[in-house]
């Protein structure tokens, strides 16, 4: 469902976030195995997005080859908290 309606380029243009206003590091992670929704292609299409603009803020994407929301996938969590540690001051 969800990556035929990616295919409505005018519906995804409506939909879409402005990302690029963001003002702030941004980490996506997603799931190559995803069954509920195409959360890497999601994922990179942001990435894109964010390249295109040439957004000034640090943005990394970090696609695992497991199922949907599987956050307890060491090396997801492994990201997020050094995610948080460098660039959000959490230590």
């Amino acid at each position: 469902m969800f990556e035929q309606a990616l295919l409505n380029a005018a519906a995804v243009e409506a939909a879409e976030i402005p990302l690029e206003k963001i003002r702030g590091h941004v980490l996506l992670e997603s799931f190559t195995q995803d069954q509920i929704w195409p959360s890497t292609l999601m994922a990179e299409q942001i990435v894109a997005r964010l390249n295109a603009s040439e957004f000034r803020f640090y943005f990394k994407h970090n696609a695992h080859n497991t199922t949907h929301s599987n956050w307890s996938f060491e090396p997801c969590w492994t990201n997020i908290l050094a995610f948080l540690k460098e660039y959000q001051g959490v230590a």
